[in-house]
């Protein structure tokens, strides 16, 4: 895995290399901290990850979603209101 979270900085491709070329093919290579769009994710499979971790995955698939179809699709969280109302 390339990241902890207790880095300020997540994963990059060069890490990703790194793992890969040392594990070889018989590991998993998780990239995980920073993946927050659907090119930073191609970048990380380039580089030989075969998981990714990320917070982001309801945006990823929205933009997955809007280059094949040329719909954007809606991406607000479901309850990003929740708490917001007054009483």
């Amino acid at each position: 895995k390339t990241s902890t979270g207790f880095s300020s900085s997540g994963a990059t491709s060069n890490d990703v290399v790194l793992m890969r070329e040392t594990v070889g093919s018989a590991l998993g290579v998780k990239a995980s901290g920073g993946i927050r769009s659907l090119a930073n994710l191609r970048d990380m499979v380039r580089a030989g990850a075969n998981r990714i971790g990320t917070s982001s995955g309801v945006q990823i698939l929205a933009e997955l979603e809007h280059e094949r179809t040329g719909i954007k699709a809606q991406t607000e969280k479901p309850f990003s209101h929740a708490g917001s109302a007054s009483y």
